[in-house]
């Protein structure tokens, strides 16, 4: 089928770690993640946004100075064309069903961030996402965003949280 299809191209298209179980591929400015071969991610997959002075910037903006793959980690390091930012994002694969995913940035001359937002864009299927803190919520039905602000806000959290989603009938 076409989707199957465009599941697979995803997860070849460029290089990536995986396990057993999960794979984590590279694809152009964002990660995808799979599980059994089934893509959890869709869209823009997994990344990030900076908003700068009500100006958004996606990983399109980022020039990626160097990589490095391992068994089960991946660490990219680059710079943001536009900003005077560095950023680095490090994955590792911990188990069969779990990744870890580290952002870190930093500014190499002054200047004003909105928001950092770390992203990951889920296919249809999952319905509650749950964080370490102990909060938990269900996903709506459909995301919504508004031209003046951004994407709905589920749950904001700091840094080093964990976040987990429950999958209704994941046909993986």
């Amino acid at each position: 089928s076409p989707d199957s299809v465009i599941d697979m191209y995803a997860k070849i298209m460029g290089p990536g770690i995986s396990n057993e179980t999960l794979a984590l591929t590279r694809a152009g400015t964002n990660f995808q993640l799979f599980i059994n071969d089934y893509r959890l991610t869709r869209g823009f997959g997994l990344y990030t946004s900076i908003r700068s002075n009500r100006i958004w910037y996606d990983p399109g903006y980022i020039l990626w100075d160097r990589e490095q793959y391992n068994d089960n980690e991946v660490t990219l390091n680059g710079h943001y064309t536009t900003l005077p930012l560095d950023i680095s994002w490090h994955f590792k694969l911990l188990d069969s069903n779990r990744l870890q995913w580290r952002v870190f940035v930093q500014a190499t001359d002054h200047f004003h961030i909105d928001r950092l937002q770390v992203n990951i864009m889920l296919n249809p299927g999952f319905r509650k996402w749950l964080t370490d803190q102990g909060d938990e919520g269900d996903f709506p039905e459909k995301f919504h965003w508004e031209i003046s602000e951004d994407w709905e806000h589920l749950h904001i959290t700091g840094p080093e949280s964990t976040i987990s989603v429950l999958v209704d009938d994941p046909g993986w």
